[in-house]
């Protein structure tokens, strides 16, 4: 698997001897910055050591050298350590940095973490440091020793419960997938990288070296390389996290052309998934986007990227590279990215128009959800999957009576099947929600007069198929979803209208057309066929474009979800 961005930037250093005492011992040095990135390279420090080539800039790595030992005489060291750091124009020419970005020095300390003998091979140990305040996660691998965050910056899950393998740390919450030698995340519904930090061995103690402040997460690193996009157009359609992903592979790239996001979505990419596990009161929809957006806005605020909210795209002619905007608008582009997902699907019962009617999908279901959701109040799910189920448990904490109408005997019936869906309806037992198997509404009740709602006709029962009639304040349809593909003709998808993409996603029988997330239905080796959230996200790993000014696709690794 190709790498396309240094993220491990291992440093030596000369290292004194610590005497026969042990205990948090504390050493300084000086390490070069510019902007985020050491600037070390493969360039080798007498002092500071060699940077980690392999994993570097793949504009730049077929003229980085290879590491040399340390030399022994440190009176050369020194003036030679000096010399590079008086001379930033040096490593800014080499490692094609920003005019503005001028090199600074961070102290590091050098901190006692753990004797040998306190961590076993294929263990990993989190580690209490400057005064228990920070924590870091030491693993050991084939008698090597790294020190890396000990949270996933997804959901801050602890890693040290996940799965350790030669290479990896795996999350054990969502599978979000971390190198453990450079931070890198590779796989996995994560933006951002973990820490990592230099381990050095004195005697039988193990020592790393870390900032005065330590943070658990890393940002990830644009690649700062030119090349030759500046004329071309990338259009992506859709908000959502494979929109995200798309975006920092092509600036990771280098690419410098132009980048339009069209979404119908009035924020910016945010995490949908939390939106169905708690129902909290927030002040409004711009406060709940502020807790849970993937980027900060500053993100998106670059030269050559052009944000269209609020904007749904009608239709796109394949053949002209041209797509329609709902208001009129024209737009070229020369590749075009589609990462519409998915939308909740149609009601059951045909021309209902009320107002306690509820579906979740973006952030204003959520907001007019929880008006809904007060402490007494009595709530009817339709469906008995993921949304119902989750749905279920976070209102049953705001003191909501739940029933849940299920035309399966068992939650999660589908995908699961019954052995686990007969788990899970134990646990819904548990919280007394109401769950009511082999059902199905047949009508909803409505009253337009005793039971107006501020003017409006409003649902205060559910009829099943049995005749009974369940009371509510409102109703939810959790009923699955429908792909948001009518953009495209109907030849480029399924009998479902998924769009069909191939192992690379590039839509099929059409030319610069791509398709990523829960719209598309990719070749999977075990089933034929995948979609889901999680595959969404990693569709910005280690793309491998011949030559960035060809082509900035395919964004995908390798077909393999997790």
């Amino acid at each position: 698997m190709r790498k396309l961005l240094g993220v491990n930037e291992k440093i030596g250093t000369a290292l004194s001897g610590i005497g026969e005492k042990f205990v948090y011992r504390v050493e300084k040095k000086s390490v070069c910055h510019v902007g985020e990135k050491v600037l070390l390279g493969s360039v080798h420090h007498p002092i500071l050591g060699v940077g980690n080539s392999e994993r570097g800039n793949p504009f730049l790595e077929r003229n980085q050298n290879k590491g040399r030992e340390m030399p022994s005489r440190y009176n050369v060291a020194l003036l030679l350590s000096l010399s590079l750091l008086c001379v930033p124009n040096f490593m800014q020419k080499r490692f094609n940095s920003d005019k503005n970005n001028v090199a600074s020095c961070t102290n590091l300390e050098k901190v006692f973490l753990l004797r040998k003998d306190e961590i076993k091979e294929g263990e990993m140990v989190e580690v209490k440091v400057n005064g228990e305040k920070d924590t870091v996660l030491l693993v050991k691998i084939d008698g090597k020793y790294h020190c890396v965050g000990p949270k996933c910056p997804h959901y801050s899950a602890p890693l040290k419960l996940g799965i350790l393998t030669k290479e990896y740390i795996t999350c054990p919450w969502h599978d979000a997938k971390f190198d453990f030698k450079t931070g890198e995340c590779i796989n996995g519904p994560s933006f951002s990288d973990i820490p990592t930090y230099d381990v050095v061995i004195e005697g039988e103690c193990i020592y790393a070296y870390f900032p005065k402040e330590i943070d658990n997460f890393k940002k990830k690193h644009i690649c700062p390389c030119k090349d030759f996009c500046e004329n071309k157009t990338i259009l992506i359609v859709g908000g959502g996290p494979a929109t995200l992903g798309a975006i920092e592979t092509i600036l990771k790239l280098g690419y410098t052309g132009k980048i339009i996001i069209c979404s119908k979505d009035m924020y910016k990419p945010y995490d949908r998934t939390i939106l169905s596990k708690n129902i909290t009161h927030y002040s409004s929809s711009d406060d709940l986007f502020k807790n849970i957006k993937l980027k900060e806005d500053i993100y998106y605020n670059r030269s050559n990227i052009i944000y269209m909210n609020n904007t749904l795209v009608e239709n796109v002619d394949t053949e002209l590279k041209k797509v329609y905007l709902d208001n009129g608008t024209i737009l070229n582009y020369d590749k075009i990215l589609i990462t519409t997902g998915l939308s909740p699907s149609p009601s059951p019962i045909k021309n209902v128009k009320v107002e306690n009617l509820l579906t979740l999908y973006n952030i204003e279901d959520y907001t007019k959800l929880v008006s809904y959701a007060k402490e007494g109040s009595k709530c009817v799910i339709i469906g008995s999957s993921f949304i119902a189920c989750e749905l279920s448990s976070a209102l049953k904490k705001r003191n909501v009576h739940v029933s849940i109408i299920s035309k399966d005997n068992v939650p999660y019936y589908g995908p699961f099947g019954e052995k686990i869906g007969s788990i899970v309806l134990n646990i819904l037992k548990d919280k007394n929600i109401n769950f009511y198997p082999d059902m199905y509404p047949t009508d909803y009740v409505i009253n337009d007069s005793f039971f107006k709602m501020k003017n409006k006709n409003v649902i205060h029962g559910v009829k099943l198929n049995n005749g009974e009639v369940i009371c509510c304040d409102f109703v939810i349809e959790a009923l699955g979803c429908q792909p948001n593909s009518q953009l495209l003709n109907s030849k480029f998808k399924n009998d479902k209208n998924f769009i069909l993409v191939d192992e690379h996603f590039r839509v099929k029988d059409a030319s610069d057309v791509y398709a990523a997330g829960d719209v598309c239905v990719f070749p999977y080796f075990i089933t034929g066929e995948a979609r889901a959230y999680t595959v969404a996200m990693p569709l910005h790993r280690d793309a491998t474009p011949p030559r960035c000014h060809s082509t900035v696709m395919p964004l995908h690794r390798d077909a393999t979800p997790p």
